[in-house]
């Protein structure tokens, strides 16, 4: 997201000559955005590895570590569209809204991107989905099965 807002603000520093009101605005928000999104990112991740040191030094606690893991991942990929395709629909709008280019503008002249964001959606839920039913559940069911047997034999 950083690189993302970096390149949309750059690439108008470098290009743009005359920079109006509402292009400073645009370029302002689009950075606060993805400093915001990246800023929750890293704290989710720090509250995460923080709640990582309650397990034990044992093969048990290292598996329920890995369990919970694996349950992170998955509540974060079903929550990726919040910090990531939301922000960055919002840095392209503002980016628009500095440009001046109208709702109008866009949706009438450019007919042919809305089927492709569509199909964009669908391909990126459709790889969440096929991630987390073929890579995330299995992993899962695999180490509870172990921690279930290392359980019953203590």
């Amino acid at each position: 997201l950083l690189v993302v807002a970096v390149v949309l603000v750059g690439k108008r520093v470098l290009y743009e000559p005359a920079w109006t009101t509402p292009m400073v605005i645009g370029a302002a928000l689009t950075l606060l955005v993805a400093i915001v999104a990246a800023i929750n990112l890293a704290l989710a991740r720090a509250r995460r590895l923080k709640g990582e040191q309650v397990y034990d030094q044992s093969l048990l606690g290292d598996l329920d570590r890995a369990i919970s893991r694996v349950d992170y991942q998955v509540a974060r990929l079903k929550n990726s569209h919040f910090w990531f395709l939301l922000p960055l629909a919002a840095m392209t709008g503002l980016n628009f809204m500095a440009r001046g280019v109208s709702f109008a503008e866009l949706v009438g002249s450019r007919v042919w991107v809305w089927p492709l964001f569509l199909a964009s959606l669908v391909v990126y839920y459709t790889a969440i989905l096929i991630e987390i039913r073929r890579v995330h559940q299995p992993r899962k069911r695999s180490l509870v099965a172990l921690r279930e047997k290392l359980a019953a034999q203590e």
